[in-house]
């Protein structure tokens, strides 16, 4: 028995397979495959295997972050027969089996309700074949839901071509909008069982088309432990709750019910509203993931009544919690409680990145003194960066020679001097032995080396900003002229307001960097726009042509390179 598969679609399309009896064929984008698809990013390293006995030809998905899709219904295993449509990332692979022993009939009229493969075309009433389009759309919609929250810490991808995986999600949101009555008794259907990415995309559907109702049995069920859903369900409604609707979600659940309290933070903290009264009973009984949205909400509008309960939370045990209160107290105006909040162990409350985007001159001596004393925690190095002194550049160069501290001393020092220095290198793959073939575990357990079939080892080649210590010792030397000392610096100019927007525009700059560039226009010079890294692109986009509007109404106001808090200048 011989099986071929063609690629029909996707980055490698027309590239054809062959799987011969008793083989097995190891499909991914990583080095440690069979068949490597590295072209599509949204491939896992390890995917999915193919294997043939000599009478079936199974497909097996290997726990990829994606799913693997027969007849476009997700599969953990699935027997494969002739003109079986196999989806992985975004590559379409279509099934021919040369055996007649194997073939199988003509399936069976679809059931609405089942999840069996795709059945022939010519077995399906019109009714029947937009149920499978609209369960396609919502399948669709999942993955690239799903995908785009993949994408956000991806340093191979910019967070402006993000845009592309929106436009398809919303083109799959659209479809389903358009298919009224059909499309919203299949998307109920689905909910029920559905993923993440799956409850997203039918609450933004129920939500388009008005259907408070259905978006109540969403709710309903969905439980404060399950944080993926429950953060899907809540993102939808922040981007497409209609107005009209925002008292009513308060009634669906009790007042004190953490999973109301975390969807209604989520809204009203984008939309920039205040919180209704009464909605929490009793911090200590919330999850730390609850209070963490409640601190980003409240530091997201111009409300100082619940400035002692931050404060307090200041102290919480969990550092996501304290990190979001820090960023809602600075947005307040309360740099100096953050300054001053301290733990029980005399370690500072909020760590240095969050206080670097309100730091003073003050703060920046204390932290190179900290520095200079005891090895520091990565995070310091990245807030030297940040605060952007050319005092820190002899230590950040001096950790580039630390193989652990290295990737933070290069974003530290690429933040203050902009020289952009990249590298290719070679990271090789970390062994998980439930991956590793039984052959290949013996030749670990030996000490030897387990490599790819041409006798490469596993891994991939990543493009990184430049971590050898004598390359940005050289750029230093040739441009340090360039630069005074007791100015702020960021990507090599003098700090101002329109390089801060810079930044947010850049499409290399991380993820990290361009949530605290946003803070810090808020904090220090009073450019509260709205938003956030994971909006839409488009809507980023329009917020950045804001920023820049406000920029040349205002830049005069401000020194280049000075520090600024609250609009005022700080004395050195």
């Amino acid at each position: 028995m011989n099986i071929f598969i063609e690629i029909v679609s996707g980055p490698e399309k027309g590239r054809s397979l062959q799987l011969s009896d008793n083989q097995v064929l190891r499909v991914g984008r990583g080095q440690k495959v069979d068949v490597a698809l590295a072209l599509d990013q949204s491939i896992s390293s390890l995917h999915c295997s193919l294997e043939c006995d000599g009478q079936t030809c199974r497909i097996r998905d290997l726990n990829s972050r994606n799913g693997t899709f027969v007849n476009g219904h997700r599969i953990t295993e699935a027997m494969l027969k002739t003109g079986d449509e196999i989806r992985v990332g975004y590559t379409t692979l279509i099934v021919s089996i040369q055996s007649p022993a194997i073939q199988t009939s003509v399936p069976p009229p679809f059931d609405v309700t089942s999840k069996t493969a795709k059945p022939s075309r010519v077995t399906r009433s019109p009714r029947r074949f937009y149920v499978e389009l609209y369960e396609e759309h919502l399948e669709e919609a999942s993955f690239l839901c799903a995908q785009r929250l993949t994408l956000f810490d991806d340093p191979e991808i910019t967070w402006v071509a993000i845009g592309e995986w929106e436009e398809r999600l919303e083109a799959h949101i659209d479809a389903l909008v358009i298919g009224e009555d059909l499309a919203l008794e299949v998307s109920e259907k689905q909910a029920a069982e559905g993923d993440f990415g799956m409850l997203f995309a039918v609450a933004s559907v129920f939500c388009r088309q008005r259907r408070f109702d259905l978006l109540k049995k969403v709710l309903e069920p969905l439980g404060s432990e399950d944080l993926e859903k429950l953060q899907a369900v809540a993102d939808a409604l922040k981007y497409e709750c209609p107005p009209e609707w925002e008292s009513e979600i308060a009634h669906v659940l009790p007042v004190t019910d953490p999973r109301l309290i975390f969807i209604l933070a989520t809204l009203y903290g984008c939309r920039r509203k205040k919180f209704g009264e009464g909605l929490v009973a009793d911090i200590a009984t919330l999850p730390p993931a609850v209070v963490q949205k409640l601190a980003w909400a409240k530091g997201r509008r111009d409300d100082k009544q619940g400035k002692s309960q931050l404060q307090d939370w200041l102290k919480h045990e969990d550092e996501s919690v304290r990190s979001a209160t820090a960023v809602a107290l600075l947005r307040l105006g309360e740099q100096k409680l953050v300054q001053e909040a301290t733990l029980q162990n005399g370690i500072s409350a909020a760590p240095w990145s969050i206080r670097a985007i309100a730091a003073t001159p003050k703060e920046l001596t204390l932290l190179l003194a900290q520095v200079g004393r005891n090895k520091p925690e990565t995070d310091s190095l990245i807030a030297l960066g940040i605060m952007g002194e050319i005092t820190a550049v002899p230590i950040l160069l001096s950790y580039l020679a630390d193989e652990a501290m290295a990737p933070a001393a290069a974003l530290g020092l690429n933040l203050i001097t902009g020289a952009e220095l990249y590298e290719k290198v070679f990271i090789p793959e970390v062994m998980d032995e439930d991956e590793l073939f039984d052959e290949e575990k013996e030749q670990v357990k030996k000490g030897q080396p387990v490599l790819r079939p041409d006798g490469k080892p596993y891994g991939e080649n990543v493009v990184r900003l430049s971590q050898k210590p004598e390359e940005w010792k050289t750029w230093w030397m040739a441009n340090q002229n360039r630069f005074s000392r007791g100015l702020r610096y960021r990507s090599g100019v003098p700090v101002t307001p329109a390089v801060l927007v810079d930044n947010l525009a850049f499409p290399k700059t991380p993820r990290k960097i361009r949530q605290l560039a946003y803070e810090e226009l808020v904090i220090r010079y009073g450019a509260d726009i709205p938003f956030e890294t994971d909006m839409p692109v488009r809507q980023q986009q329009e917020a950045i042509a804001k920023w820049k509007g406000w920029v040349a109404a205002n830049e005069a106001r401000f020194k280049p390179g000075k520090w600024y808090l609250g609009e005022q200048l700080i004395a050195p």
